[in-house]
């Protein structure tokens, strides 16, 4: 019988000693530091798309001026999808960051439960997208063998 099969017979409560605390509040500062630098990122690139669309007005607005501005949106479009996808594993990572460490300095079993539940979400949101992307990347295969046969 292994440990796992002991501590379920025994009913035995899981504990946390000082060297996982350590360990969870270590991970926790560097959750904290990778999201505010996803925050960043976002900025960025919302500063990115302010520029596309600042950069398309004014190409259309010169005389004589028959560029097409298409190329601008379109960026501008992937962009914005880009933020809203981007957005959502720095939230959850943020909010797992802030609820561990609240949760560990307070020794609040809630907020700690509420800070695995953000980082189980996060892993769920990468481990999905990893999916979508990698059927995209199969399907573009399929379509690329599909027109070098024809």
């Amino acid at each position: 019988m292994d440990i796992l099969e002991e501590n379920l017979e025994s009913n035995k409560s899981l504990i946390i000693d000082n060297e996982v605390k350590g360990y969870l509040s270590e991970t926790a500062k560097w959750a904290k530091f990778l999201a505010v630098l996803g925050y960043i990122g976002l900025v960025f690139m919302g500063i990115g798309v302010l520029s596309m669309l600042f950069l398309a007005n004014r190409f259309q607005s010169m005389p004589g001026g028959n560029v097409s501005t298409m190329p601008f949106g379109i960026m501008a479009i992937v962009y914005i999808v880009m933020i809203v996808l981007y957005f959502f594993p720095v939230y959850y990572l943020g909010k797992f960051a802030s609820n561990m460490k609240n949760g560990i300095y307070l020794n609040n079993q809630l907020s700690v439960n509420e800070g695995f539940e953000y980082l189980k979400s996060h892993y769920k949101f990468l481990g999905i997208f990893a999916i979508v992307i990698m059927s995209m990347y199969v399907l573009m295969m399929i379509f690329a063998i599909g027109a070098a046969a024809m």
